[in-house]
């Protein structure tokens, strides 16, 4: 085994790994821990790698940081919030000393210590107050937990933005900067996100979450938000944050609360956290705390009731979220569009959970979007459903699944999760690629594999999905023009983006799944391909559902090796 890999592993609970290991083969079987492998291997060794060419940029991405905050007519103060409690020493003298070594110099540190017990505590943080007169500092005589004592810290604060950092947590040299530069470019930004990675007791890197765009419905199943996030103190005041209730998952709720009212987030492709991995936290582990789950639902839950969306939360066996929305009342009429050949229509309405659903068979005389254009203009359905003849559902209620999610407002094209004949995931979303114009995450994988952070399995805002099953409401789908037969194989690709261009949200779900028994698509035309590149240029390469950190290797997403 590779040495990287095993000090990475050695950091992990030798239960944890086992237990993780038996799960998947049993899922999934050899191909499941096949994968977990090549992930394992990407997000430490070639992470390494990314690491190495990372640091051969460092000295020119200060040169154009510099640049970009010298722009500034008032550079903000950026206060960091650190509550803390009982950390051990050499973590807690990183933490601060991260804040201290920070490019950007326009910084305050605000530690609220929560009556800690530990004696090393109370000495070192009045040392390092005494040392740097912009560390602010304040002791709680009385224990409050977490949201009290980091309401105690931000009562400190009065910079202009707000940062928070665990006790035992590091930031990234050039992340104050690189958050000054991206309010320099986007002023009216009101919450701002980086990427973020684990850092282990021997100071070693690994796991980044290399993260997407705002993404919405992928922050309602989990807090991909996490750290570091950077509020606008203005907006922050305004909200009901550190709620008790929500103790645990007190940064989830507030992402969620102040994305209600932010004029615009931004997300930043960087590495500007490391968070610490000990046994026992949750950087080792989702489900580390069970009070933290159950606090997780019940703010995805508030957030649903307060945005007055009729869905229930689920917690899933993996500590992420399922949002389940109910069908509008009166229920939409729903048209399933059916490509041929159709062998097994009757199958596509058994137990599907629509009971005012049709079915119109689309033929074989023309071009498929044509085909698909002509069956839906004919429809009656409120909500219409392509899928190609050949798919099988899975499991019941899957049209009332993505019926449900196509007739949210907001809403474009919605997505199934599609496998082959074997079980392994034949769509999960789209990703735009500015020479292949579509590339598929996770092509190939066990039904069972996670994917980096849970993301193969949980539910989430893409730019394109496939019509082998998409749903869409008539009326989005009539505005945006239909389906183009121009666009060749990329139809509904070109549809997704149309959609996406007016302003809707298109969704990819796990949660409605159809096995669809046909050979693999063929190599795009190359006439197709120019076709796509000609009409929407650079949108294809920047796709927010991906990171520019990132590519598809063999459908694995991993560090992209970019050399200085």
């Amino acid at each position: 085994m590779p040495l990287d890999l095993f000090r990475a592993l050695r950091q992990r609970p030798a239960g944890q790994l086992a237990t993780k290991a038996w799960r998947l083969w049993r899922e999934a079987g050899s191909a499941g821990v096949a994968w977990r492998l090549r992930l394992l291997r990407a997000q430490t060794q070639g992470y390494a790698r990314w690491l190495q060419a990372e640091a051969g940029r460092a000295a020119a991405d200060c040169t154009e940081l510099d640049a970009a905050i010298a722009a500034l007519p008032a550079p903000p103060l950026i206060s960091v919030v650190m509550p803390v409690c009982d950390a051990p020493e050499p973590w807690l003298r990183r933490a601060i000393d991260s804040v201290r070594e920070q490019h950007y110099p326009h910084w305050q540190l605000c530690i609220a210590d929560d009556a800690s017990a530990a004696p090393h505590v109370r000495p070192l943080l009045e040392a390092a107050a005494a040392a740097e007169p912009r560390i602010r500092l304040t002791f709680r005589e009385t224990r409050g937990h977490i949201c009290a004592a980091t309401r105690s810290a931000l009562a400190l604060a009065d910079g202009e933005f707000v940062a928070f950092l665990d006790h035992d947590d590091e930031l990234a040299p050039l992340a104050l900067a690189r958050v000054a530069a991206e309010i320099a470019r986007y002023p009216e930004a009101d919450l701002l996100y980086g990427d973020e990675d684990l850092i282990g007791t021997d100071g070693r890197r690994r796991d980044p979450y290399f993260k997407p765009g705002w993404n919405p419905d992928l922050l309602r199943a989990q807090n991909y938000v996490c750290h570091l996030a950077v509020y606008r103190a203005a907006l922050l005041a305004g909200l009901d944050a550190f709620r008790p209730e929500v103790q645990g998952s007190q940064d989830w709720d507030l992402a969620l609360r102040a994305a209600e009212r932010a004029r615009r987030i931004r997300h930043i492709p960087h590495v500007l956290y490391h968070w610490r991995s000990l046994p026992g936290s949750t950087a080792h582990s989702d489900i580390a705390k069970d009070y933290a789950l159950e606090a997780g639902r019940r703010a995805v839950q508030d957030h649903l009731d307060r945005c007055r969306e009729a869905a229930t939360v689920e917690q899933l066996p993996f500590g992420h979220l399922r949002v389940r929305h109910a069908l509008p009342a009166p229920a939409p009429r729903v048209t399933l569009v059916v490509a041929a050949p159709a062998a097994r229509l009757e199958a596509f309405l058994k137990d599907a959970g629509c009971e005012n659903a049709e079915v119109r068979v689309a033929g074989h005389d023309e071009a498929l979007p044509l085909r698909l254009n002509r069956a839906a203009a004919g429809a009656q359905g409120d909500i219409l459903c392509f899928v190609d003849g050949r798919a099988r559902p899975t499991e019941a209620g899957w049209l009332a699944i993505l019926a449900a999610e196509a007739a949210r407002p907001g809403i474009g094209a919605v997505g199934a999760r599609l496998l082959d004949a074997a079980g392994r995931v034949r769509h999960a979303g789209y990703l735009l690629d500015a020479q292949a114009v579509a590339l598929q995450p996770y092509l190939g994988a066990p039904a069972a594999f996670a994917g980096v952070r849970n993301r193969a399995l949980l539910q989430q805002n893409v730019t394109a999905v496939s019509a082998a099953c998409l749903a869409v409401r008539r009326e989005a789908f009539e505005q945006a023009g239909g389906f183009d037969a121009d666009c060749g194989a990329f139809f509904d690709v070109d549809l997704c983006l149309r959609l996406d261009a007016a302003g809707l949200y298109n969704l990819w779900t796990p949660h409605a799944t159809l096995l669809l028994d046909a050979p693999p698509a063929a190599t795009p035309d190359t006439a197709d391909l120019r076709f796509m590149q000609a009409r929407w240029g650079g949108r294809l390469a920047q796709d927010p559902a991906g990171n520019p950190n990132l590519e598809l290797v063999r459908g694995l997403p991993v560090p992209r090796i970019m050399e200085a």
